[in-house]
């Protein structure tokens, strides 16, 4: 079974990275792609979320995907990252 670590420790299965992918995988011309976030890099980065309009990036990740919000904010990096956010005054829920 594929296994995948996060750079704060967390080890998920490939199963379980499945759920956690916003929209669906799909293959075009041989390269996969999401049906939702075009970009790269973790759903847990704060850059620039300072500079979002309401809802942010971690208010729509609690409406479309409880269990990923609830692990990036609350379980990853030993839940620093809701509290780095509730210090800049930023809202996640």
């Amino acid at each position: 079974m594929t296994k995948w670590k996060c750079p704060c420790g967390h080890i998920f299965e490939r199963e379980e990275m499945k759920t956690l992918v916003p929209g669906d995988i799909i293959n075009i011309d041989g390269k996969l792609e999401t049906t939702k976030a075009k970009r790269t890099g973790c759903e847990g980065c704060g850059f620039g979320v300072q500079l979002e309009k309401e809802p942010n990036r971690f208010q729509r990740m609690k409406k479309e995907n409880e269990r990923l919000h609830e692990i990036i904010l609350h379980k990853c990096c030993n839940g620093n990252m809701g509290r780095v956010l509730e210090l800049c005054n930023i809202k996640y829920s």
